[in-house]
C-alpha cells in the first residue's frame, strides 16, 4: 500500500450518507493516478445507522450531547484510520470528505500533524 504517485498524499475518504456513488468514482480515479486509498462510513451512516425504533437515526440531530459524541467517534475513528496507514508505510496521508465529511476532514486537518493536505 505504501508508494506516492507524482508526489501525492496516499489519500482518505470520508463517506457521507448518500453520496457514496461520488466518492467511488473519485476512489477509482483517484486509484488509476496510482494513489492510495482507503474510506471508512462514519458514525449513523450506511451499515453503521441503527435500526431500533427508539434509536437515533442521524448523526445530527436535536441532541446536543449525540452530536458531541458521535462526532468524537468519528474523529477517532479516523485518527485510528491513520495510524493504520502509517504502519502500511503511507508516509503522507491527506484528508478529503463530502458534506459533514468534509466539516470532520477539517476538524482533524486543523489539530493532527500527521495531515499532509485536505480538500
Amino acid at each position: 500500500m505504501a508508494g506516492q504517485a507524482g508526489g501525492y498524499p496516499d489519500s482518505w475518504l470520508e463517506h457521507a450518507g448518500g453520496l457514496s456513488c461520488i466518492v467511488a468514482t473519485l476512489a477509482r480515479r483517484l486509484t488509476k493516478q496510482g494513489v492510495n486509498v482507503a474510506m471508512f462510513a462514519l458514525p449513523y451512516h450506511t451499515r453503521r445507522k441503527p435500526r431500533g425504533r427508539k434509536s437515533i437515526h442521524n448523526f445530527l440531530s436535536g441532541d446536543l450531547v449525540h452530536v458531541v459524541q458521535a462526532a468524537h467517534q468519528s474523529l477517532a475513528d479516523a485518527r485510528a484510520l491513520i495510524a493504520w496507514l502509517e504502519e502500511q508505510g503511507c508516509s503522507r496521508i491527506g484528508l478529503w470528505g463530502i458534506s459533514l465529511g468534509a466539516w470532520l476532514s477539517g476538524l482533524l486537518a486543523c489539530e493532527d500533524a500527521r495531515i499532509d493536505c485536505a480538500c
